[in-house]
């Protein structure tokens, strides 16, 4: 408390000026006793202060967990500086004080108050702990210790954010040191590929699709008993910009029957980085349908799988000798009413076409030497400058004007 001994002598002399220092005192000591803080503070020493300062506080006990510190502290024996005053209740203010060393040099100091405990979270760190406390016009108690003077107890934060069953050792990792919040999560390590999250993996749940987009086309040759599909030339356009080349193969179905169409499914396995066919129909490998299905489409699409055709591809085997098409999409057709010039009948639609008539093509007139009528559900309509519109199914390979295909 700040105390002007010399001003009782302006009372008479200068009372003006008595009264002007007396409000200014009053006003730091009320200024320093909502503050907490001595205007004039006593030495540690007790000599020559007029008010005793308070009996060290009754005990100190320091808990660390989760990188935060519990302190909690008993209150000094006594609630006034003159105890026969009842009325007279100034508190006790405490003061804590954590050092990283027994010997406290350089000490953090809390003022807390008449407060009696504490949370301090600092992390993992260990610390000693020490408290005393004073009235706002005495000096400072003895210290209480957590632990003794000559040997005080030291006390670690603790590993921060522990989850259950966490590894202590003192390396941090995301297993089992770091719980999920409430906006933020942890991406397992089974969705992410060189750090970014691969939806083709099992550790990302994928309800729709990112679609790629790819070029090149399926041909394939029959028999009686067999279809060969073989593919040259296949790309896939990622959404990322990325690109992947299909090695170019071929496979071999044998066993179907003669005279019947069957249905394929072809799509790239982005695990096991191969081209794949939908299984569970005839022949050796069962990989022809005898119909277009839900499940095998969804099969073609699963997670981690690229379809390579627009739906099914339609091929069928010869009723005698060889043959042979293409697909991709619902096949690489025209689709019925499309016409075509003929040699000997002028314009006709091509369906009307038949083995040995010749149309007209790129190369001039070519002689047709196969026709087959595939059914399909999906088409694409060209509109050319001329207004005139063209049919096709999705994977029809053109021809442009410089040669190449598209």
């Amino acid at each position: 408390m700040l105390t002007i001994p010399q001003i009782e002598a302006l009372r008479r002399q200068n009372p003006y000026l008595y009264e002007s220092l007396r409000q200014i005192v009053s006003a730091v000591n009320s200024m320093g006793q909502r503050l907490r803080i001595d205007p004039q503070p006593s030495a540690q020493s007790q000599a020559g202060t007029t008010i005793a300062a308070p009996p060290p506080p009754a005990s100190l006990a320091v808990t660390g967990a989760r990188g935060a510190f519990s302190i909690t502290i008993g209150a000094s024996p006594v609630t006034s500086p003159v105890p026969s005053a009842a009325s007279d209740s100034t508190p006790i203010f405490y003061f804590l004080e954590a050092a990283g060393n027994a010997a406290f040099n350089s000490p953090t100091v809390y003022a807390l108050g008449p407060a009696l405990t504490a949370n301090l979270a600092l992390g993992n760190v260990t610390r000693h702990w020490r408290v005393r406390a004073k009235f706002i016009e005495s000096g400072y108690s003895l210290y209480s210790y957590f632990g003794t003077q000559a040997n005080p107890t030291p006390v670690s934060g603790g590993q921060v954010n522990l989850a259950p069953g966490a590894d202590t050792s003192g390396s941090v990792n995301l297993d089992s040191q770091v719980q999920d919040g409430a906006s933020f999560g942890r991406v397992v390590q089974s969705a992410l590929s060189s750090g970014s999250i691969d939806p083709t993996k099992s550790g990302v749940l994928a309800k729709g699709s990112i679609p790629p987009t790819w070029n090149g086309s399926f041909t394939y040759a029959s028999t009686t008993s067999s279809i060969t599909w073989s593919w040259s030339g296949l790309s896939i356009f990622r959404a990322d910009g990325t690109a992947t080349s299909v090695p170019n193969g071929s496979l071999a179905v044998t066993g179907l029957a003669s005279a019947t169409s069957y249905f394929f499914y072809p799509y790239w396995d982005d695990v096991a980085n191969v081209i794949a066919w939908v299984a569970g129909g005839s022949g050796t490998p069962a990989n022809a349908l005898t119909a277009k299905t839900n499940a095998a489409a969804q099969q073609q699409s699963l997670q981690g799988n690229i379809p390579l055709s627009q739906g099914a591809m339609l091929a069928a085997t010869t009723a005698a000798g060889a043959g042979g098409g293409s697909g991709g999409g619902s096949g690489s057709c025209l689709r019925a009413g499309a016409v075509v010039l003929s040699r000997d009948r002028g314009t006709v639609p091509i369906e009307s076409c038949r083995i040995g008539e010749k149309i007209l093509g790129r190369d001039g007139w070519t002689r047709i030497i196969r026709h087959e009528v595939h059914p399909a559900d999906t088409f694409i309509r060209l509109h050319f400058s001329n207004e005139e519109i063209l049919d096709v199914t999705p994977h029809h390979i053109f021809t442009l004007a410089d040669g190449s295909p598209m």
